[in-house]
C-alpha cells in the first residue's frame, strides 16, 4: 500500500483529516484545513475528452427528449364509444326535432291518437387501423432500456394524434375516416364577393348561422382553425365589439371555442375554417388501442426486433344530410366550411 504524505500540509489518512474536521466544531481548527494552494497552471477536466474528460461518464437523460408536443386530439372532444369487434353497428335518429317520427299532435280531449313508427337508423362504423413498424437493433433497445419503449409509444401516440385529426377534417373515406369538409351534413357558406385568401369575422358570422343552433346554445360547437386562418381573422379587426375572446386558455369567437390544428388546410383552402358540433362525430375505437407490441424473436441471425404499434378506430358524421329550418329558408348541418377562396 502506497505511503500517504506526512508533509505539514497533508493528512497522513482519512481517519486523521475526519477527526480534525469533527475537533474543528467545538474546539481550536486543524492549520491544515485552512492552508490555501495556488492554483495549478495545468489540469484534466470533464469538458475536454483529450484532458481525461472521457473517464467521467456523461449522464444518461431518464427521457428521450421530443422536439415538439403532439397536437391536441379532436377525437377526445367527439363522442367517443369502443368494441372489441371489428365494426360497431350505433343506432341513431336521424331526423330534426320537427320532422319525422315518432309525431306528436295537439289533442282533444278524448281525441284519437295517430301511430306513428319510430324513426331509427343503424351507422355501421368498420373500424380502420393506423400502425407503425420500426425495427431497431438489440444493442440500441439495451442501451436505451425502457426508454425505448415510452419514446416508441409516446411518439407514435402523438404522430397518430395528428393523422387522426386530418382524418376527421379532410379523410376521403378510403381507408381513412370521411372528413367534415366532405361530409352529407356539412353546409358550405359562400365567400364574400372578390374575396380572396382571407377569413374574416363576417365570414364567421355567417358560418355560425348555418350550424345547427341548438349545438351553439347548449355549448356543443367548436371551431378548428389553420394557424394561417387564425392568424387572418386578428389582422383583419373586424367585426363586433366582444366577439373574439382571449381570457381563456383557448381564444373563443362569437363565445365558441377555438382549437388550432394543423391539419386544418391552409388560409383560403376549404377546410381552413371548420365550426362543428363534436357530439354529432361517432369515434369508434378497439379496446385497449392504441396498442404497442415488441417481438424479440424477429431478424434473430441479426440481433434485431420489431416494434409495431396499432390504432384500431374510425370516425363517423351521425348526419345523413343538411336539415331544413321549420321556418324560413335556412338550410343547418353539423358542421360548417367555407368556399375555397384562392
Amino acid at each position: 500500500m502506497a505511503t500517504a504524505n506526512t508533509s505539514s500540509s497533508f493528512f497522513p489518512s482519512f481517519s486523521c483529516f475526519a477527526a480534525s474536521v469533527m475537533y474543528a466544531r467545538n474546539g481550536p481548527v486543524d492549520r491544515r484545513l485552512v492552508v490555501a494552494a495556488a492554483a495549478p497552471s495545468t489540469f484534466g477536466s470533464e469538458g475536454v475528452g483529450s484532458d481525461g474528460g472521457f473517464v467521467v461518464a456523461p449522464e444518461f437523460s431518464k427521457r428521450i427528449f421530443s422536439a415538439a408536443r403532439g397536437e391536441a386530439s379532436i377525437a377526445s372532444r367527439c363522442t367517443n364509444v369502443e368494441t372489441s369487434a371489428f365494426a360497431i353497428h350505433y343506432p341513431a335518429d336521424l331526423s330534426a326535432p320537427w320532422a319525422g317520427n315518432p309525431t306528436p299532435a295537439w289533442k282533444h280531449e278524448g281525441g284519437q291518437l295517430t301511430a306513428s313508427k319510430l324513426n331509427l337508423a343503424s351507422l355501421a362504423i368498420p373500424l380502420r387501423a393506423l400502425r407503425a413498424y420500426v425495427p431497431a437493433s438489440e444493442e440500441l433497445i439495451s442501451d436505451v432500456g425502457p426508454l425505448f419503449d415510452d419514446y416508441f409509444s409516446r411518439t407514435f401516440s402523438a404522430k397518430a394524434t395528428y393523422l387522426i385529426n386530418d382524418a376527421i377534417i379532410n379523410g376521403d373515406g378510403v381507408v381513412k375516416p370521411s372528413g367534415l369538409v366532405t361530409a352529407p351534413g356539412t353546409v358550405t357558406v359562400s365567400k364574400e364577393s372578390a374575396q380572396s385568401g382571407t377569413f374574416t369575422v363576417t365570414n364567421a358570422r355567417k358560418m355560425a348561422a348555418a350550424l345547427y343552433p341548438q349545438a351553439r346554445v347548449s355549448g356543443d360547437a367548436m371551431w378548428i382553425m389553420s394557424p394561417s386562418a387564425l392568424a387572418g381573422i386578428e389582422e383583419t379587426g373586424a367585426g363586433p365589439s366582444g366577439s373574439r375572446d382571449y381570457s381563456g386558455p383557448r381564444p373563443r369567437l362569437f363565445g365558441i371555442e377555438i382549437w388550432e390544428s394543423d391539419a386544418a388546410q391552409p388560409l383560403g383552402t376549404a377546410g381552413d375554417v371548420v365550426l362543428f358540433a363534436p357530439s354529432t362525430i361517432i369515434v369508434a375505437s378497439r379496446v385497449g388501442d392504441p396498442s404497442v407490441a415488441a417481438s424479440i424473436g424477429l431478424f434473430w441471425d441479426s440481433g434485431q426486433r420489431a416494434y409495431r404499434a396499432s390504432w384500431r378506430m374510425n370516425a363517423l358524421s351521425t348526419w345523413s344530410s343538411t336539415i331544413a329550418a321549420p321556418k324560413g329558408s335556412a338550410v343547418y348541418g353539423n358542421a360548417v366550411v367555407l368556399q375555397s377562396r384562392p
